[in-house]
C-alpha cells in the first residue's frame, strides 16, 4: 500500500521535482561525510572513525550508487508514464479514415 503510495506520487512529481529531492539526499550525504572525514583528521579523532574508514569510504560509494540508480528509475518511470498516458489519449480520439474514391 505505501509503495503504490510512494510510486503516485512520483508519477506526480516532475522531473525537476524529483531532481530536487535526490539532490537533497546526496547534499545530506555529502555533510555526513565531511562530519566523519572532521572526526577522523581531528587532533584527538575518534577510534572507531579512524579503524573503520575503509568501510565507512564504501558504504558511502554505496550509498551514492543507490540514490543514482533510484533517481535513474523514478526519471525513466515518470517518462515511460507520461508517454504511455499519451498514448492512450492518442488512441482513445477517433481519427477521421481516409477514404480513396475511384472514379
Amino acid at each position: 500500500m505505501i509503495e503504490s503510495f510512494l510510486q503516485i506520487r512520483k508519477l506526480m512529481m516532475g522531473a525537476q521535482e524529483i531532481y530536487r529531492e535526490y539532490s537533497e539526499l546526496y547534499q545530506d550525504l555529502t555533510k555526513i561525510v565531511e562530519a566523519c572525514g572532521s572526526r577522523i583528521l581531528e587532533e584527538d579523532s575518534d577510534p572507531f572513525f579512524v579503524s573503520n574508514y575503509n568501510y565507512l569510504v564504501k558504504s558511502f560509494l554505496v550509498n551514492i550508487c543507490a540514490y543514482l540508480e533510484a533517481y535513474t528509475r523514478d526519471l525513466v518511470f515518470q517518462k515511460n508514464t507520461g508517454i504511455q498516458w499519451r498514448n492512450r489519449q492518442c488512441k482513445s480520439t477517433v481519427q477521421p479514415s481516409k477514404v480513396v474514391y475511384s472514379k
